[in-house]
């Protein structure tokens, strides 16, 4: 019998749950050993020598990590312009069908995500 859209939601909330509740488990275990806390200062360390050595390699690139600051806000237009257009043919009825420069077919995957609601029910 499948279950209802309610009861697979609650199911995932409660798993979601228990992986919670592990996960802290672990992350208690691993902050309570000396050892690792020790490595951790070492790391510690080496992230702020890396930081310092990236800083200075960057400061020789500014103009292409501007370039590449464009190109992201380029490509999150575009995205949402291809979403907006793929729901238009859905809407529509139409098949959604792309390929690459290569010929290659591409098929639309659609995700379903939930995200809490702000209105508050009342009973």
């Amino acid at each position: 019998m499948p279950q209802s859209v309610q009861e697979l939601f609650l199911n995932i909330q409660s798993l979601k749950q228990k992986q919670r509740e592990l996960r802290k488990m672990v992350k208690d275990a691993l902050d309570a050993s000396g050892e690792l806390r020790g490595v951790k200062d070492e790391l510690e360390i080496a992230r702020e020598r890396k930081k310092s050595l990236e800083a200075k390699i960057k400061s020789q690139f500014e103009s292409e990590l501007t370039k590449l600051d464009d190109l992201k806000i380029d490509l999150e237009t575009e995205s949402g312009e291809l979403s907006d257009a793929v729901l238009v043919v859905l809407m529509r009825g139409e098949t959604v069908q792309v390929r690459d420069e290569k010929n290659n077919p591409y098929n639309l995957s659609l995700k379903v995500v939930f995200k809490k609601s702000d209105e508050v029910e009342s009973y």
